[in-house]
């Protein structure tokens, strides 16, 4: 298999067979699921006759943690070890699940081929629109609760299958967890030290569709707009493959962490005021924004409000899809007073200002008392 590559996409599960075969090999599966999501989820028997049209032995794997770890790889090589010493047969992961478990599907491929020299394919199948791991190449992975990344191009999935129908029964309030993800993901893409005219392009069609589309969805799915919906999650995880995300993912990781708050509530909660301090930034003419003036123009368009006013204009955007825009309605104030903004510097140096160059107020979107 080639390190680096393009992920091929398909649209329905009923692929799984024809992308199976076409490695000409004996192959051994390993199929990695959430704990619950996947029960009770349409695709679980959709998969399973899938799988069993393949001939091929297979196992099911659902990692133990909240969060992607190198427990992931630990369990899994605890329970297949034998399996894989069988080299006659090539080992495939397929990862069915949102980004915590496409993520371990990547952390048990980093140390397969570390540990073992032991290199696997990943197939990608979400089930959630927001995270855009199927189309990275790195991961999210914990450990004592201090998060790091891996990154490595032959941790991009070859394949990505984007089938709405698993995404029928997914809950309003995680569509618009997954949905705000995605959308803070391309606004980092968009305003990133790392951009390229490509990561611009995917960002700005997904940010553009996005905005749009989740509060419809959120009030009343359709699977046209779902469809339309997973697809902006993966452009927008094609962009940050490129340019990494930054300061408001920086400063989100600690409140899910520390506080389960699901992740891309957590970013959510930070945007506000990164948004409002680039406003700032830019209002003063600062150097360390002017390369990204109509930039922010487009953004601050799309949202439908001037610069002054971004910040509220965001807050009203997380009302419209029901989660909550203020850090002080979801911990208490012995964990509000104690909050210390931790963040992971990878991201943070990827914007254009950060605590190295600019002392950076107070992230985490608060309600005034």
């Amino acid at each position: 298999m080639q390190a680096n590559h393009t992920s091929r996409v398909y649209y329905s599960i009923s692929e799984l067979p024809r992308i199976l075969a076409e490695s000409n090999s004996e192959l051994q599966l390993y199929i990695l699921t959430g704990k619950s999501s996947f029960n009770d989820s349409p695709g679980r028997s959709c998969l399973n006759e899938m799988i069993f049209l393949t001939g091929a032995p297979f196992f099911f794997y659902t990692p133990s943690g909240l969060l992607p770890s190198k427990l992931d790889y630990d369990e899994f090589i605890y329970n297949y070890r034998d399996s894989l010493s069988d080299n006659s047969k090539r080992p495939i992961l397929i990862a069915i699940g949102g980004g915590r478990i496409i993520d371990a599907s990547k952390i048990i491929c980093f140390y397969l081929n570390k540990n073992y020299n032991i290199r696997v394919q990943i197939i990608a199948i979400p089930t959630t629109a927001g995270s855009g791991s199927e189309a990275t190449s790195f991961a999210v992975c914990w450990s004592n609760g201090t998060k790091y990344s891996i990154n490595h191009p032959y941790l991009k999935p070859t394949d990505v299958i984007l089938d709405c129908n698993l995404l029928a029964r997914m809950p309003s309030e995680q569509v618009a967890i997954s949905g705000l993800d995605t959308i803070c993901q391309s606004i980092e893409s968009y305003l990133n030290m790392n951009n390229t005219h490509v990561s611009d392009s995917y960002s700005l069609a997904s940010l553009e569709s996005s905005f749009e589309l989740l509060p419809l969805i959120v009030s009343s799915p359709r699977a046209d707009l779902i469809s339309q919906m997973q697809y902006n999650s993966y452009i927008s995880g094609m962009a940050i493959n490129i340019t990494k995300t930054s300061l408001p993912h920086a400063y989100s990781y600690h409140l899910t962490s520390n506080y389960n708050i699901p992740h891309g509530h957590a970013v959510g909660l930070c945007m506000a005021n990164y948004l409002n301090e680039f406003s700032k930034l830019i209002t003063a003419c600062s150097p360390l924004t002017k390369p990204f003036e109509e930039k922010f123009e487009r953004i601050i368009s799309i949202l439908s409000c001037n610069a002054k006013d971004v910040k509220r204009a965001w807050i009203e955007y997380m009302y419209r899809v029901n989660l909550a825009p203020f850090i002080n309605d979801l911990i208490t104030l012995q964990d509000l007073n104690s909050l210390k903004e931790q963040f992971d510097p990878l991201r943070l140096q990827n914007s254009p200002f950060n605590d190295k160059n600019h002392n950076m107020p107070e992230i985490y979107c608060r309600k005034s008392e």
